[in-house]
């Protein structure tokens, strides 16, 4: 069986369908005796893989500068041996446009497209072009087409 992920919620989950395998990224859980929400996992970038043919959790431990520091993710998919990710912003960067934490290293406001090589296990930030969505929260988003597609939420103003 291996080691089941803890109960969790606003976690995301990607397949890929080819070698049989679900990951699953992030997520809170709620304490009951005071209802916090709290981290699902002990260390960013914990990715759980659950192999669909033989019913065995494993835990795939992550490297590199630009790991996702967010427990919850906007966007997260699979595509061409990676996992793709774009971390949902910290709760101070939804509250200031001009955070610092928000920009990424070329200086442009918002979300960063993080890529997960499986080989080496290390996030490294991707370069992208045009402009980001729109800061937001509790928004769906799918992987089609070489496309991560980002739908519905609520914008932080």
């Amino acid at each position: 069986m291996g080691a089941v992920p803890s109960s969790r919620m606003y976690h995301r989950a990607a397949v890929d369908s080819d070698a049989g395998i679900m990951y699953v990224y992030g997520g809170v859980h709620i304490r009951n005796r005071d209802k916090a929400r709290l981290p699902a996992d002990s260390e960013a970038g914990t990715v759980h893989c659950f192999k669909i043919h033989s019913y065995k959790w494993t835990t795939m431990t992550t490297t590199g500068g630009c790991r996702p520091c967010s427990t919850t993710l906007l966007a997260f998919g699979w595509h061409k041996g990676a996992l793709w990710a774009v971390p949902d912003l910290p709760v101070d960067d939804r509250s200031s446009r001009n955070s610092s934490r928000a920009s990424s290293k070329k200086g442009q406001q918002g979300y960063k497209l993080l890529r997960l090589d499986l080989y080496t296990k290390a996030w490294q930030e991707v370069t992208t072009v045009g402009k980001p969505p729109c800061q937001r929260s509790d928004a769906c988003s799918i992987h089609h087409n070489s496309q991560i597609i980002v739908y519905g939420g609520k914008t932080v103003q």
